[in-house]
């Protein structure tokens, strides 16, 4: 799921010298990826509840991931031409905190599988 212009940034990261902020986002980011890709086979799979609450939990991961992603992206790619990222990095912030948010809920969906009914 993660761009895959993001990948090659991974794979430059140590060249290009990036900065702490855009490191830690790539992490946080391929933790909540894989988080969230094993959610989906573990639901696939049988290993989670199969219900309207966790198949839209799961989805609603892969949609916050995949915003965050993009504004990482843009946060990136304006750092690189010298511009101001401020703000950029404040909605990366904000984003990363919903994937956050629902990689928890799903961390404890694993812990009580009850805890998601609908």
């Amino acid at each position: 799921m993660i761009h895959r212009a993001i990948f090659a940034l991974c794979l430059l990261l140590p060249m290009v010298g990036c900065a702490k902020f855009d490191r830690a986002t790539f992490n946080t980011l391929s933790v909540s990826n894989a988080v969230l890709e094993t959610a989906q086979q573990d639901y696939e799979n049988g290993k989670l509840p199969h219900n309207a609450c966790v198949y839209k939990l799961i989805n609603s991961g892969k949609q916050a991931q995949g915003i965050a992603e993009t504004a990482f992206l843009d946060e990136w790619q304006t750092e690189q031409a010298k511009g101001d990222v401020t703000a950029l990095q404040a909605q990366v912030a904000a984003d990363l905190a919903s994937v956050a948010q629902i990689v928890a809920s799903i961390q404890t969906i694993y812990k009580t599988p009850t805890a998601c009914w609908s």
